[in-house]
């Protein structure tokens, strides 16, 4: 929203746009009948641009027709806060519950630690030599405690390690 009260700005719209600028306006009052900007309670008009959607380009409109679109798009947009929240806890409830299970053993996998692997090619080491084709790369480890299988995560990814379900996983006394 703009300082003095002048413009509306929403980031999206049910119709697909983009984004919709709400302008308030009094037609023909400005310089060389140009329309003058002006706060809310004083505007005739609203000047609409919308970016994208299904009827791109800019209208005027008149007051009533503009605090309708507005109220449209404040409710697309608590609803758009309200999905996305919900979207956020879904999220976190997933992740959550993830852990790191041996597909051999069918049993939790045990949070190793952060490990360290050198990465390079042939051609990387053949071209550049051996220090400079090769890098490290960190790496999250989870091993199983009964048969050694690993499993491994790169460092910096969106998920936290150790994973919550493999911290507290009991490792059992392996495959029956």
């Amino acid at each position: 929203m703009a300082g003095d009260g002048s413009q509306l700005i929403f980031w999206a719209a049910p119709d697909g746009a983009s984004s919709v600028e709400i302008t308030w306006i009094v037609p023909a009052a400005g310089r060389r009948g140009r329309d003058k900007r002006v706060p809310r309670p004083e505007a005739t008009h609203a000047r609409v641009r919308r970016w994208g959607g299904i009827e791109p380009g800019e209208q005027v409109m008149s007051l009533e027709d503009a605090d309708r679109l507005v109220q449209e798009l404040e409710l697309y947009q608590a609803q758009q806060a309200v999905i996305g929240i919900e979207q956020a806890r879904r999220r976190q409830a997933r992740i959550a519950s993830l852990t790191s299970r041996c597909p051999h053993c069918d049993v939790a996998r045990a949070y190793v630690g952060l490990e360290q692997l050198l990465e390079g090619s042939r051609s990387r080491v053949a071209f550049l030599g051996d220090v400079w084709g090769t890098s490290n790369v960190d790496v999250h480890m989870y091993q199983c405690t009964y048969c050694g299988s690993i499993e491994l995560f790169r460092d910096g990814g969106p998920i936290d390690h150790p994973l919550p379900g493999s911290a507290e996983a009991d490792p059992g006394p392996g495959p029956t």
